[in-house]
């Protein structure tokens, strides 16, 4: 069974972890990571920013990127997606499965709406990322930790582990 918990997603939290990988979705645009996106981005020594500026990561749908992570995060690799206008999180399980990550954390796509967000997550999880051990859902700013009780009962509904 799939366990999935919260970790803070601020740049103390990232170098706290310790997990396999970390996805980072993006949506399509030019513009500085913000969130948890923008606190990989600063662990990463400006990375993530600078592939954007020379275009060689915007956040195209289906487009992926693979660093690692070394001693600036708690994960060894980080997978950036691309997501375009859509919010797909299937393609990137699927990719993270076949890399052989048992132990996950994910960035929120948006922050504006945590728990929804984090629902989308979780039902992606449930239907396609059984292979998984353990999903961790970063939370930047307490947003899912404030939504717990209603966060858990979406979890347990699709028979997975709920751990805070």
């Amino acid at each position: 069974m799939t366990r999935v918990s919260l970790a803070s997603g601020d740049v103390r939290g990232l170098l706290e972890l310790e997990v396999d990988a970390l996805a980072v979705l993006l949506p399509e645009r030019r513009v500085q990571p913000q969130g948890v996106a923008g606190a990989v981005d600063w662990r990463l020594g400006g990375r993530i920013a600078r592939w954007i500026l020379e275009s060689r990561f915007v956040g195209q749908e289906g487009e992926q990127l693979l660093t690692l992570g070394g001693d600036e995060l708690g994960a060894r690799r980080v997978f950036l997606f691309g997501l375009g206008d859509g919010r797909d999180r299937r393609a990137p399980i699927a990719a993270l499965v076949d890399a052989g990550v048992k132990v996950l954390a994910v960035a929120p796509v948006d922050e504006s709406r945590p728990l929804e967000d984090a629902t989308a997550w979780v039902e992606v999880v449930a239907e396609h990322g059984r292979e998984l051990d353990t999903v961790i859902l970063l939370d930047s700013e307490g947003a899912l930790g404030r939504e717990w009780a209603a966060l858990r009962s979406r979890l347990e509904a699709r028979g997975l582990e709920a751990e805070q």
